[in-house]
């Protein structure tokens, strides 16, 4: 059985008819939960909370992680809803691990990896034959002496029109070159930072709540009316067929709207969009990759290898002192 852990959880009411304002209770009871990741346990602990606090408001449950933060404190973030076209009062409140939000921003780092994207992808498809691959060209022009001329070996020789070229390019090349996980990573959890500083990453419970009766320019109209700028990108753990069906219209017919799988974010994905829109278990599957990279040689690394790996560098240092 796994170990028990102790969560917390918000509750957000509705808007105080009075002071119009949204009136938010952290709940104060604990509840002991067996540490599962699935989403039967988030469902039944809901259903339990339900029971105990005796409401049917939204409940939304603080995360928690296997790997200790470097901050004393985590950062949060407000839940919203797709339910309508305007804001309205978000759902709850969200804790997010200070390791991947709050990085150090090290725009050098994500400029080398953006670049290394945009250039990754370029083929130069280019090709100029050389001399020895033009037709002709076999014996020599003339002989090599007794002419006054100056010696010609070929008539396809580079200094001759038409000739072959010798430094011509010589297509398809490509410019991929590998990067180290570690940085790519790295240059992920910056631009992560990046957006939430300026507010342009917005979380959501899930996909599911989009009305079957909306429109396609749902999406849009939300986009527009939140001032999510001229681009969104929904971020989520489903294949594009695996999507809500209302959702999925959305993102499928409209260019200011898009989806991306998990496994596609990237630094220039996060650079080009203006407004970046993940739900709950897209953030715990980019959190958890993201957390794996750091400590994936540490101390509280899960890492089948690290064990062996922390032995071999202790003994490697000890012999070189």
């Amino acid at each position: 059985m796994k170990p028990v852990r102790f969560v917390s959880c918000v509750v957000a009411l509705k808007p105080n008819v009075i002071s119009g304002s949204c009136l938010l209770f952290l709940c104060t009871r604990k509840l002991s939960v067996q540490a599962e990741t699935s989403s039967q346990s988030q469902v039944a602990t809901h259903s339990l909370l339900h029971s105990i606090i005796g409401t049917k408001d939204p409940l939304i449950l603080t995360r928690w992680t296997d790997f200790k933060s470097s901050l004393p404190q985590p950062k949060t973030a407000w839940i919203d809803q797709l339910a309508t076209e305007e804001s309205g009062y978000p759902t709850g409140l969200l804790n997010l691990h200070p390791d991947v939000w709050a990085t150090y921003p090290r725009i050098d780092l994500l400029k080398e990896v953006v670049n290394w994207q945009e250039e990754y992808r370029k083929v130069e498809w280019n090709f100029v034959p050389n001399r020895g691959e033009l037709p002709g060209g076999g014996r020599k022009p003339w002989p090599q002496k007794g002419t006054g001329w100056a010696r010609q070996g070929s008539d396809r020789a580079p200094q001759w029109r038409g000739g072959g070229k010798c430094f011509g390019p010589r297509g398809p090349m490509a410019f991929y070159k590998p990067m180290d996980k570690a940085v790519k990573a790295h240059a992920l959890r910056v631009a992560l930072t990046c957006k939430y500083l300026q507010d342009d990453v917005k979380f959501v419970t899930d996909y599911s709540s989009v009305a079957s009766s909306s429109h396609v320019k749902f999406l849009s109209a939300v986009r527009e009316t939140r001032n999510w700028g001229h681009m969104a990108l929904f971020v989520g753990l489903k294949e594009m067929d695996e999507l809500p069906e209302p959702f999925r219209q959305c993102v499928s017919s409209q260019p200011d709207v898009h989806y991306l799988r998990v496994s596609m974010l990237s630094a220039q994905a996060l650079m080009t969009f203006p407004t970046v829109v993940m739900d709950v278990a897209a953030l715990d599957e980019i959190e958890a990759r993201l957390l794996f990279h750091i400590h994936r040689f540490s101390d509280q690394s899960t890492y089948p290898g690290a064990e062996a790996v922390l032995d071999f560098v202790k003994h490697y240092s000890s012999r070189i002192v």
